[in-house]
Order: C-alpha cells, then structure tokens, then sequence
C-alpha cells in the first residue's frame, strides 16, 4: 500500500474543444491519471517529488558511505602501525628480560666465586696467623 502524498484527484474530462487545439507536449497542466479508479494513485508531480527525496537520501546515504569507508580505513592503518609497534616492543621487552635473566646469572656466579676465592683467602690468613703464633710461642 503506498502513501498518499496528495489528495485524491478528481477525475474531469477536458473538454473536446481544447484537447483538438492542444497538443499533448504544450499542455503544461496537471493531468489526473485516468486508469482504473483508485485514491492511492500519485500524479506525475507526487512521483518526481518523491523521486528527488530518495534521489537526494540516496546522495547523503553515499557521502556518508565514503566517509565511513575513509574513516574505517585511517582507523585500520592506525591498528596496523599500533599491532605492528606492540609485536616490536614485546620482542624488545623478551630481549631485555633474556638479557637481565643472562646478568643475574652472571652476577650469582661472580657472587660464588668471590665467596670461595674469600674463605681460601681467609683460610690462609689463619694457617699463616696459626704459623706466626707457633713460631712465637717457640
């Protein structure tokens, strides 16, 4: 069922007279449809109006369209330089960690070297100073 855009048209027949002395291209009037009787029939001029509506709608409907399209696009370079700067971080941030995994080790194996080279050293001081109290002693 369409929309009744205008009020019904009236049917009225054109007198004889003038339709023999226009033609149908210089008659600039409004015709009424003359089909079968229906009230939800639109003129010519209801048609073009709503044809200039859609048409328009149509036109914002595909500025809108590529807006989005643009806007979908620059959000999708931003994702990609954003996943692509996260995966090079995280390769930096394994890095460092395998790094400071690999100084701690260090550092842990320089500590147990430092003891041991510090209890022979120490070791030493008390056989020499054990030494030292003999010979004083004799």
């Amino acid at each position: 069922m369409m929309i009744l855009r205008t009020p019904p048209q009236r049917k009225r027949r054109v007198e004889s007279v003038h339709e023999q002395d226009r033609s149908p291209v210089s008659d600039r009037r409004i015709v009424p449809y003359a089909g079968p009787p229906d009230d939800f029939v639109c003129t010519y001029h209801c048609r073009q109006m709503v044809k200039s509506e859609v048409m328009v709608a149509l036109k914002t409907a595909e500025k809108l369209n590529l807006e989005y399209k643009s806007s979908l696009e620059a959000i999708s370079n931003r994702l990609t330089k954003c996943q692509q700067e996260h995966s090079k971080c995280a390769h930096h941030l394994c890095s460092v960690e395998q790094e400071l995994q690999a100084s701690k080790g260090r550092e842990h194996a320089l500590q147990e070297q430092l003891l041991k080279e510090t209890s022979e050293h120490q070791e030493r001081f008390y056989e020499q100073l054990k030494r030292c109290s003999e010979l004083e002693v004799n």
